[in-house]
């Protein structure tokens, strides 16, 4: 399992899919993150992916699209929905706020 996590923690960016990663039994590749973490595969990719994309929003001035696009999503729209989903913000919320807790005295 920590194979496949550091797998994927290095390849967040490509287009992975379970069964590319999986290669013989995407199935049980499932259970064992359902196992692990109470999320299938795509709940963990988007878990690193995100991550990605809040150090990313924090620290450089790159455009929502170009951080999408940086940390696997071929769709901005995607990215932008899954985001609101997991953090209750928009991606230029999230940076913004980021930057006035960061600047305030």
């Amino acid at each position: 399992m920590n194979a496949i996590r550091d797998y994927i923690d290095g390849h967040y960016m490509n287009a992975l899919s379970r069964d590319a990663v999986a290669r013989r039994a995407p199935n049980y590749l499932s259970q064992l993150f359902q196992r692990a973490d109470g999320g299938g595969f795509n709940h963990y990719l988007n878990h690193v992916r995100l991550e990605q994309a809040k150090t990313l929003l924090k620290e450089y001035e790159m455009t929502i699209k170009a951080i999408a696009h940086a940390c696997g999503y071929d769709d901005s729209n995607d990215f932008c929905r899954l985001f609101r989903q997991r953090t209750e913000r928009t991606p230029s919320e999230y940076r913004r706020q980021y930057h006035s807790q960061r600047d305030a005295p």
